[in-house]
């Protein structure tokens, strides 16, 4: 990727952004002066940081006409995604919200989508794509504020909060955000879960080995393979799936 047109080597730029708008636009046979104007007709441009809401109102609005009704929803950002969640659970309507590469601010922008689908239950995993060694609180903050929504939002559901997982040296490295950090995040979020009366998963003993994600369980370092990977994880959280009240308050 031309380092000109990258914020860290895999995101791209807003002038960037905007090359890659203009070759669509020459496929939709649309010169820049009536693409403006049709935009200006529905609404006024919104700068890029402003587009996340809309996203997520058109994902809901999908959802909705769909028509779901979920026994279980996975929420989080590429480790959830990758898990194909359904084939663990054949008689359960399992809907995965997971989106790669979601941040908390991703998440805050999106929650409302899991309503649109009026899970039983509901599995969250996330946070890890904005956690850094300096933000710690903030983040801590931030995904306080996503479970009030959650709560507020899906008042007859169950809400789970699963812990993040660890991560091998090359990605600490790369966000940049210490096994300290990663490991002090992952308590505060069962500090969190207590506080709002949820269940906490604490799914990161049993991946980590040697500070690190067991390799056995990994593709990337980051994210799991199908065996013994999300066996693990799908086994951890079959008893919440298939007790109400749950057998515990937390492992």
């Amino acid at each position: 990727l031309d380092p000109q047109y990258t914020t860290d080597g895999i995101h791209i730029t807003d002038e960037a952004y905007g090359m890659w708008a203009e070759e669509i636009r020459v496929y939709m046979g649309l010169d820049e002066e009536n693409t403006i104007g049709n935009i200006a007709e529905a609404a006024p441009v919104q700068e890029a940081e402003d587009t996340g809401p809309y996203v997520a109102l058109a994902w809901e609005n999908c959802l909705e006409q769909m028509h779901y009704d979920a026994d279980i929803v996975f929420f989080g950002d590429s480790i959830t995604h990758r898990g194909n969640f359904a084939e663990y659970f054949p008689d359960k309507i399992v809907v995965n919200l997971g989106c790669g590469g979601d941040t908390l601010s991703g998440i805050k922008n999106r929650v409302s989508m899991v309503k649109t689908v009026t899970p039983e239950k509901i599995f969250i995993m996330f946070g890890v794509n904005s956690l850094r060694d300096n933000n710690i609180d903030q983040c801590v903050y931030e995904y306080g504020e996503i479970l009030d929504t959650l709560s507020a939002e899906n008042p007859g559901a169950e809400i789970y909060v699963q812990s993040i997982l660890p991560m091998n040296s090359w990605m600490q490295d790369y966000l940049p955000c210490s096994r300290e950090t990663t490991e002090a995040f992952h308590w505060r979020l069962a500090g969190l879960a207590a506080a709002t009366d949820m269940l906490y998963i604490d799914l990161y003993p049993l991946y980590v080995k040697a500070g690190a994600m067991n390799d056995a369980y990994t593709v990337d370092g980051v994210h799991l393979n199908k065996s013994p990977g999300y066996d693990i994880w799908a086994a951890t959280v079959r008893p919440y799936i298939y007790c109400s009240p749950p057998p515990l308050r937390s492992i």
